[in-house]
C-alpha cells in the first residue's frame, strides 16, 4: 500500500473566483454595484423567502431602469443614486409589511371588506332599478350619485392620477424615515415610480376580465385527462346516424299540479331536515354554555355572520321565496354556531 501524503496546515483556502459583471443580474449590476458578488443582497421582507427578494429585486431594478436610468443617465455619471431609490423602496417595503402584519387582519377580513361589498352591490341593483325608472341618466351617473368619490368620474374608467399621488405622499409620509422624507427629489421619484408603472400601470389590468381569466388558466394548467380516439369519436357520430331516423319517445307531459305537489313535498323534506339541524345545534350550544368562559376572550365581532350577509348581497338571495328561506335557515345555524366559527376564522386568518 502507499503511503498516504499528509496533508498540510498551511494549505490555501477554496478563493472564490468572481464571474464576469456582465453576467451578473440585472438587480446586482444596477441596485448594488459596489456589493461583493460572494455576499447577499439585503432581505426585502423580514418574513419573506430569498426567491420572493430577488424577485422583488428584478422587478425593483427593470422599473428604475425603464423610467429613472434614461434620463437620469443623461445628466450625470453618477451610479449612486439609483441603488439610493432602490433603498428608500425596499425601506418603505420593509414599513409596509410590518404594519400589514400588526394589523387586525379578521376585522379587515371578514367585516370592513364584506361591508363595503354589500353596500357596493346594494347601491349597483339601485342605480340600476333607477336607470330602468329614467333612462336619461346612465347607470354609472346613478351609481356615481350614490356612491360619489373624489378620484373617479362617471365618463371615464381611469383613476385620477393627482389623487393616486396625493395618496401615494401620504403613504411615504407615514412610513419613511424623517431624512428620506426631507430628501425632495428622492421622494419624488419614488412617488412617481408607484404612481406611473406600479399602480397606474398594473392595477388597471388587474381589473380586466382578460388579465384575470388568463391567470385563472395559468394556475389551472394544461387538462390532463384522457384523450378520446379518433377512432371511437367516428363510432360514436355513426351510431348517433344510426339512431338518428328512429322515431324518439316524448317526454311525459308535467302538469302544473304534479309541479306544484312536487314543490311543496320537496319544502316539507328540506324543513323537517333543517328542524332536526336546529334542535342537533341548540343541544350544541345549551352543552357550550355550560363550559366555563374564558375571561381574557375578546368580544365577539361576528364574522361568520357579515360573510353570510355578503353572500347574500352578492347572490341576491332575498329577492326570492326559496333562496330567501334558506338564507334565513342558514343565519339561525350560523347564529348558533358563532363562537366557533369566529374563533376558526381568528385562526384560518393568522
Amino acid at each position: 500500500m502507499s503511503a498516504q501524503r499528509p496533508v498540510s496546515l498551511h494549505s490555501s483556502p477554496a478563493v472564490y473566483a468572481p464571474v464576469p459583471a456582465s453576467t451578473l443580474p440585472l438587480y446586482r449590476r444596477l441596485l448594488f454595484p459596489s456589493l461583493l458578488q460572494a455576499t447577499l443582497p439585503p432581505a426585502v421582507f423580514l418574513h419573506g423567502t430569498p426567491e420572493l427578494d430577488v424577485a422583488t429585486y428584478e422587478l425593483i431594478a427593470v422599473i428604475l431602469r425603464s423610467h429613472v436610468t434614461p434620463w437620469y443617465a443623461r445628466l450625470t455619471r453618477d451610479r449612486t443614486f439609483v441603488p439610493q431609490v432602490s433603498a428608500v423602496i425596499v425601506h418603505l417595503l420593509k414599513e409596509i409589511e410590518g404594519r400589514v402584519l400588526a394589523a387586525d387582519l379578521p376585522l379587515l377580513v371578514y367585516t370592513t371588506l364584506p361591508a363595503l361589498v354589500e353596500q357596493h352591490y346594494a347601491d349597483y341593483r339601485a342605480a340600476r332599478l333607477r336607470h330602468s325608472l329614467s333612462s336619461s341618466s346612465s347607470i354609472s351617473d346613478c351609481f356615481t350619485a350614490l356612491q360619489p368619490h373624489v378620484a373617479l368620474s362617471p365618463n371615464s374608467t381611469s383613476v385620477n392620477t393627482e389623487y393616486i399621488r396625493q395618496a401615494i405622499d401620504h403613504v411615504l409620509k407615514t412610513c419613511l424615515l424623517e431624512e428620506d422624507w426631507e430628501a425632495e427629489s428622492e421622494r419624488t421619484i419614488v412617488r412617481e415610480v408607484l404612481a406611473g408603472p406600479v399602480l397606474g400601470g398594473v392595477l388597471p389590468r388587474l381589473a380586466q376580465p382578460w388579465f384575470l381569466f388568463g391567470l385563472l388558466l395559468s394556475a389551472v394548467g394544461k387538462g390532463t385527462g384522457p384523450k378520446v380516439p379518433v377512432s371511437r369519436v367516428h363510432l360514436n357520430v355513426a351510431s348517433s346516424n344510426r339512431y338518428q331516423d328512429q322515431p324518439v319517445a316524448k317526454p311525459p307531459v308535467t302538469s302544473m299540479r304534479q309541479m306544484l305537489v312536487l314543490f311543496i313535498n320537496t319544502l316539507h323534506s328540506l324543513t323537517s331536515v333543517l328542524h332536526s339541524v336546529v334542535s342537533f345545534l341548540q343541544a350544541i350550544s345549551r352543552f357550550l354554555s355550560t363550559l366555563p368562559a374564558n375571561k381574557g376572550a375578546s368580544k365577539p365581532r361576528y364574522y361568520a355572520s357579515s360573510l353570510l350577509l355578503v353572500v347574500a348581497a352578492i347572490l341576491n338571495l332575498s329577492a326570492r321565496l326559496v333562496s330567501g328561506l334558506l338564507l334565513s335557515y342558514l343565519s339561525i345555524i350560523v347564529a348558533l354556531l358563532q363562537p366557533l366559527l369566529d374563533r376558526y376564522a381568528c385562526t384560518a386568518s393568522l
